[in-house]
């Protein structure tokens, strides 16, 4: 059964589980975050952020976020942070992680710097 799954590259859930209790493994899901949408495009992000999506100017909002957290520079991050809350910039940079874990690597400890940084900001502001 191993090899089966190993060769094909997916099982039934069924003969997973199966397989992991054969082997003296647990399995747990959980529920995964709901994806959004990606939102409309505004035509001011272009000016509003200008260089980081130079190739498109008609990119939705996740497609600057992305840019920015992957190219981390404070003053950046804190404008987008700004412009569309923090909640959305750190939803987006757990987005990244789980869909291109060997991308955002490189950038990991300075972008979870900055943004545990922000939320203090956040939590020590009246």
């Amino acid at each position: 059964m191993l090899r089966r799954a190993e060769n094909h590259g997916s099982i039934p859930l069924q003969q997973l589980l199966r397989l992991a209790n054969t082997i003296g493994c647990q399995l747990h899901l959980d529920r995964a975050p709901a994806k959004l949408a990606p939102s409309a495009p505004d035509p001011c992000l272009n000016q509003q952020h200008p260089g980081l999506v130079w190739s498109n100017s008609k990119a939705p909002k996740e497609i600057y976020l992305r840019k920015a957290l992957l190219h981390p520079r404070f003053g950046q991050l804190l404008k987008l942070a700004k412009d569309f809350g923090l909640e959305s910039l750190k939803d987006e940079w757990m987005n990244l992680t789980s869909e291109f874990p060997g991308e955002t690597q490189r950038v990991e400890v300075e972008v979870t710097r900055i943004l545990r940084n922000m939320e203090i900001a956040v939590a020590l502001s009246p």
